[in-house]
């Protein structure tokens, strides 16, 4: 018997250090991050934000997620309706927005994005939305701004051919080592580059210029800030805080202001039975009973005037 005792304690041990983990959330501490995949379609002129096809991952489970596309020019950019056409040449951005599991964010997920011809160009901010979800956001750029057209020169008549004057014999034969060679000064040419950073509500543009002569140059065009538009509120109770949504109109920036509880609004106090009296919420119908304060060798409640007799 003490031999099978060892032996059924050593194939119990065998079986519990073979059976890994399953779902394990944590590695020493520190949340296991998740792999995000972004897979997107082929984005061209005439399209609509409908016709864009965009798949979301996590940890190969397909997630639910939404898309924005914003047009880019020379002058400035817009957010595209879900019926504008993309234009032709074109610019656009493409904003995709996805739920996060909680607990999670920006330093705990690996996100991978693959463009049909465009260009990934990062994962921005989070935000939550108003059912409580972290809401994470990857963009790509597809297209380029159309180079500025320059207009040709006018051409110039020829001046009437001048008489040759009559030659004079030059007085002293002079070298061209006495005579200095002038030159015009330089002016700058500027171009724009194609070499521009796209501005959003935080982060400032940059315009590059650059000369025939080599020389470059470099404008800054100050970042916006948010444009934040009110959403959806949820009225508070006498017992729960309410909140605020607030979204920016420009990107995926959403702030959630909470709105404290209200409290209750008691009515006065009144007799109900016994050694008892109440009180009722006159705006959720709470209801609190207490006891009477009765001081010692009184019959008459200070709360709601009621002889009681002890």
């Amino acid at each position: 018997m003490k031999k099978l005792a060892i032996l059924l304690v050593f194939a119990l041990c065998l079986t519990l250090c073979g059976c890994p983990a399953e779902n394990t959330p944590e590695v020493s501490g520190q949340i296991v991050a998740k792999e995000v995949h972004i897979t997107a379609g082929k984005i061209e002129p005439g399209m609509t934000v409908k016709d864009v096809l965009v798949e979301v991952t996590i940890d190969h489970q397909p997630v639910t997620c939404r898309v924005q596309l914003t047009g880019f020019t020379e002058d400035g950019y817009w957010e595209m309706t879900e019926d504008e056409p993309v234009p032709d040449p074109f610019l656009v951005r493409l904003d995709v927005f996805y739920s996060l599991p909680k607990g999670y964010d920006l330093d705990q997920i690996n996100v991978t994005m693959e463009c049909d011809g465009g260009e990934y160009d990062g994962t921005g901010s989070i935000s939550t939305d108003a059912a409580g979800n972290v809401e994470a956001w990857s963009h790509a750029f597809y297209g380029e701004l159309p180079e500025e057209e320059t207009q040709p020169t006018e051409q110039t008549q020829p001046t009437e051919q001048t008489q040759p004057t009559e030659q004079t014999q030059p007085t002293e034969q002079q070298t061209s080592q006495d005579v200095p060679v002038q030159t015009a000064p330089h002016v700058h040419s500027w171009a724009e580059k194609n070499e521009n950073t796209f501005i959003s509500c935080t982060t400032d543009a940059v315009k590059t210029y650059a000369c025939t002569c080599g020389k470059s140059k470099q404008e800054t065009i100050p970042a916006p800030g948010h444009d934040m538009q009110d959403g959806a509120i949820q009225t508070p109770t006498c017992t729960d805080p309410g909140s605020q949504t607030k979204r920016c109109s420009r990107c995926s920036y959403v702030l959630v202001i909470e709105i404290p509880a209200t409290g209750h609004a008691w009515s006065d106090w009144a007799h109900k039975t016994g050694l008892v009296h109440n009180r009722t919420c006159i705006t959720c119908g709470a209801e609190e009973t207490q006891n009477h304060n009765i001081p010692a060798g009184d019959v008459i409640c200070t709360d709601c005037g009621a002889a009681i007799i002890n």
